[in-house]
């Protein structure tokens, strides 16, 4: 019972550290405090993960656990992935139009190259 009011307050902390620090979009406040809530009811109440584990064809709740944190991570690294792909391509743009807005001259790029 220590671990559980222990565990559930230090999620608590997290999760007001999370929407108070963070700024993100109103979905991504949502599913994380989705998530964290759901979070709280299984260390809550740990018999009911069995049990929905079961229904959905799942021996054991921590093999749930396993299997939705491995979901979970997946997604992670697809958003984390496509957030540099969207950086890399607005970087990318940055530098071309820096580059139409301040040409040098052929004699600027001969006295950068003597020394």
């Amino acid at each position: 019972m220590i671990f559980q009011i222990f565990f559930v307050a230090l999620v608590i902390i997290c999760l007001v550290y999370f929407l108070v620090i963070s700024k993100t979009s109103a979905f991504q406040r949502l599913f994380v405090l989705f998530s964290f809530g759901l979070g709280i009811l299984c260390i809550l109440f740990p018999g009911s993960l069995n049990t929905i584990a079961q229904y959905v064809g799942i021996g054991r709740g921590a093999d749930l656990i396993l299997y939705i944190t491995t979901l979970y991570l997946f997604c992670v690294s697809i958003n984390f992935y496509l957030r540099f792909k969207r950086q890399e391509q607005q970087i990318t743009l940055l530098v071309r139009n820096l580059a139409l807005v301040t040409p040098k001259s052929p004699r600027a790029r001969s006295e950068d190259s003597s020394g």
